[in-house]
């Protein structure tokens, strides 16, 4: 009956502090001149994955190695290829080429990183060192092209 009585209240606190998040994102990058692509796919991601790797990292020290994968894959990674990769692959035409970009980079990594947690010995520490360097690089494509 507690958890009902606070899902109201917790759920609007996550939207007015995503709001209020995604506005004060929005002011840095026009006062720093970045481009709002940017802002979105590098800070944005990062501030709203911070939890899930908290949430991550316990179920790991716990040995729960498919909670930890489950975590991954049901959260911003779901979120950010429903809400965000499809309809920029979709709408071509509204979408930046970053966004298209971003899109397609983030499918690529996603099938990657599940075949690489696929394997029999599952995603070992050189699989981790893969997926690191694949989005480094993509920060690097993102960061270098501005947002455009």
């Amino acid at each position: 009956a507690f958890d009902v009585l606070t899902l109201a209240p917790s759920g609007l606190a996550v939207v007015v502090a995503s709001v209020w998040m995604v506005d004060a994102a929005t002011l840095l990058a026009a006062h720093w001149h970045i481009s709002h692509a940017v802002v979105g796919m590098v800070v944005i991601a990062m501030l709203t994955s911070l939890p899930n790797v908290v949430s991550a990292i316990r179920l790991a020290r716990r040995g729960r190695a498919s909670a930890v994968v489950s975590e991954a894959f049901t959260s911003n990674s779901l979120n950010l290829i429903a809400g965000v990769s499809i309809p920029a692959l979709s709408m071509t035409l509204v979408a930046s080429g970053t966004a298209r970009f971003a899109a397609l980079w983030m499918a690529v990594m996603s099938v990657v990183a599940i075949g690489l947690a696929s394997r029999r010995e599952g995603l070992s520490r050189w699989g981790g060192a893969v997926l690191i360097a694949i989005y480094v690089a993509f920060l690097a494509v993102v960061l270098r092209s501005g947002g455009t």
